[in-house]
């Protein structure tokens, strides 16, 4: 169960990067995947958990590839760019266990 949420939450891995409760980061997010979970988070309000992937080099990540505790964020700014990338500046707000990571909708969740 990721911490004190009873729902769950849109997931995007990061490579080689590891957000710490309390941090505020900017990232570039290029992956379709990781920019459709930030887009439906937006716009449902929610939160959105990072987590670092096991292999940096894998690109397209599967719910095997990352570790079993990330950050649960916010996403303050999101601004896409004209390469199709986005940049974010992400707010961490508490760490998480991660229950279970599934694919869904063409992204990944957790519960």
């Amino acid at each position: 169960m990721i911490s004190d949420e009873s729902k769950s939450l849109p997931v995007v891995a990061l490579r080689d990067t590891v957000v710490f409760p309390r941090f505020v980061l900017p990232l570039f997010i290029g992956r379709s995947k990781s920019i459709k979970a930030i887009e439906g988070a937006l716009e449902d309000a929610l939160s959105v958990l990072f987590v670092a992937q096991k292999d940096p080099v894998v690109d397209d990540v599967a719910p095997d590839d990352v570790y079993s505790f990330g950050t649960i964020c916010r996403v303050e700014q999101m601004i896409k760019l004209t390469d199709g990338t986005v940049k974010i500046l992400i707010n961490g707000i508490c760490r998480a266990k991660i229950g279970a990571v599934y694919d869904k909708d063409d992204g990944m969740f957790a519960d």
